[in-house]
């Protein structure tokens, strides 16, 4: 397995990734806050490694966290052997480990509590992830205060092929294989975006049995590109991080049921458009009620006919490109249409105001934005584009020109002011996405109103 580096900004990219964990801490009543250094992060590391390394600490981190307690995530600047490294620290007020436990955390297969589910493979695969990067990762620990992970990372990787459009570090070590073996064997533990470049809807199947995943891949991959989790706890964090057109769940699971899966997923505002089919064994109203009262899109009963399946699979991605069409047409000055849920209503408010308030502002973009609504630029980016089907950059213009419209409407303005109100940066460029959106110039709208 190769290992590509780009010199890339540490900082953002651990920010990022800790927004996409902050509705779940919300979620769980965790105090979760990620501080970094002033300081300059630009330094060499392979970003999907990187990510493995992240996601799994804090996802370890929250799993171990009670109610109430705190996740802290901190980014430093520090000096090893006289060369500058960057320290990334975990720390958690969980449970805690022994003295005894901390020799074998970073062992393959060893878990320190046998009644929390888990491989046990993915302390061991951060560790090889890490010294993969020329890096090194400790752990401090006292039992009943928590737990503190700290990485370490040089800023020069000496071993680096500069003359790589992606440069690969030359590893003294091969360790490819094991990589590989634990990537492999700890697929259901460590959430991995797998990037979906095919123009296939995305769907998550959660179940704890690995025959009846296989068995609904074999059935949807046709059609569909497919994504899996082994609990509803994984299957949360991954609808978080990647937030698929469609999440079909089993009910009976271990560590985070279906239905406990359904109801975070409908009051996260990462998640809440995602639509949810639940499958069960059991056939009594009262668990089908449950289900529907959770947020449940649809039930199927197992064992379940093929054909009827493939059928509401279908009928709800066509139902989910109905509210797309809806809101491409009625998302700006509109009444919202009764089948889109409370949340993602308050959720397109929240996103106009922020829009609406800074409508003047040429500069207003997607981070921002993201960051006002509490979503990283990727969450936002998929929770607009999964809405609206425009990307966020899409939207924003068009409510802008929506807006132009009406001050063109209601107003006297000139046409220079009027795009320079809507935050356009010359007449110019708002002449050509008005033409482009409205089918005729701002000059052309102008005088069809006035006769």
């Amino acid at each position: 397995m190769q290992t590509y580096f780009t010199m890339s900004d540490l900082d953002a990219f651990v920010g990022d990734i800790c927004n996409s964990f902050m509705e779940l801490a919300k979620k769980r009543r965790i105090h979760f806050s990620y501080l970094a250094a002033k300081e300059d992060f630009t330094l060499w590391f392979d970003s999907d490694k990187m990510e493995k390394i992240c996601y799994n600490l804090l996802s370890n981190a929250m799993k171990f966290t009670p109610e109430n307690g705190s996740v802290k995530v901190y980014l430093n600047k520090v000096q090893v052997n006289g060369e500058y490294h960057a320290k990334l620290s975990v720390a958690d007020t969980g449970m805690g480990i022994s003295d005894h436990h901390i020799q074998q955390v970073f062992d393959r297969f060893y878990r320190v509590d046998k009644n929390i589910s888990g491989s046990g493979i993915g302390l061991a695969l951060t560790k090889v992830l890490v010294e993969l990067h020329n890096g090194t990762i400790d752990i401090e620990s006292t039992v009943g205060k928590g737990s503190s992970f700290h990485i370490t990372l040089p800023f020069k990787q000496k071993d680096i092929t500069i003359s790589e459009q992606y440069p690969v570090l030359n590893s003294k070590v091969d360790i490819s294989e094991e990589i590989l073996l634990l990537e492999t064997e700890d697929n259901d533990t460590i959430p991995n975006e797998a990037k979906n470049v095919s123009d296939k809807p995305l769907v998550l199947l959660v179940d704890d049995n690995g025959d009846v995943r296989q068995y609904l891949k074999t059935l949807l991959q046709h059609d569909f590109e497919i994504i899996e989790a082994a609990n509803g706890q994984i299957g949360l964090l991954k609808a978080m991080k990647q937030v698929p057109e469609l999440i079909i769940s089993d009910v009976m699971m271990d560590v985070m049921d279906g239905f406990e899966l359904c109801k975070q997923l409908k009051e996260n505002i990462t998640t809440s458009h995602i639509p949810v089919m639940l499958l069960t064994a059991c056939a009594q109203d009262e668990q089908r009620a449950q289900g529907f009262e959770s947020g449940a899109d649809a039930y199927i009963q197992k064992p379940f006919n093929e054909d009827l399946l493939k059928i509401r699979v279908r009928k709800i991605i066509e139902n989910r490109e109905k509210v797309k069409e809806f809101f491409q047409k009625n998302l700006t000055f509109g009444e919202r249409k009764e089948n889109v849920t409370e949340i993602d209503k308050t959720f397109i408010a929240k996103f106009r105001k922020v829009i609406d308030n800074n409508l003047i502002d040429s500069d207003l973009n997607v981070d921002e934005i993201g960051k006002s609504l509490g979503l990283s630029r990727v969450q936002l980016y998929r929770k607009i584009k999964s809405l609206t089907n425009y990307a966020p950059n899409e939207l924003v213009r068009i409510i802008r020109l929506k807006a132009a419209e009406q001050m063109f409407i209601n107003t006297e303005k000139t046409i220079s002011e009027v795009a320079y109100d809507t935050g356009f940066t010359s007449p110019s460029y708002f002449t050509k996405c008005f033409k482009e959106y409205f089918n005729e110039s701002p000059t052309e709208y102008i005088n069809r109103l006035k006769n």
